[in-house]
């Protein structure tokens, strides 16, 4: 018989009931394992809240980069004269 058989089978009647003082660290075992389960559970839906933000954040952006570029290609603009086109011998140069 190996080591947890022989724990589990000190710890346990014939009936398979637990004994007197398992049963007492039983139900803490079972609030300590219900209140991790919870912390859990807020850790699980703050995290899905932060990513739903986050991809809401994300498609506001691009949204507003293609929005503002839509916008910028409606526009019209006038160039303005070079400076110095008056000038003699600036006909052919480039600044």
């Amino acid at each position: 018989m190996d080591e947890g058989s022989r724990l589990f089978a000190r710890d346990h009647n014939h009936n398979g009931a637990v004994s007197g003082n398992q049963s007492e660290f039983g139900s803490y075992d079972g609030l300590v394992q219900d209140l991790v389960r919870g912390k859990i559970q807020i850790i699980r839906t703050t995290h899905v809240i932060l990513e739903a933000f986050s991809i809401a954040a994300v498609l506001l952006i691009a949204l507003r980069i293609l929005f503002d570029g839509w916008r910028a290609s409606s526009l019209q603009t006038q160039l303005r004269p070079r400076y110095g086109e008056h000038l003699p011998g600036q006909e052919n140069e480039t600044c």
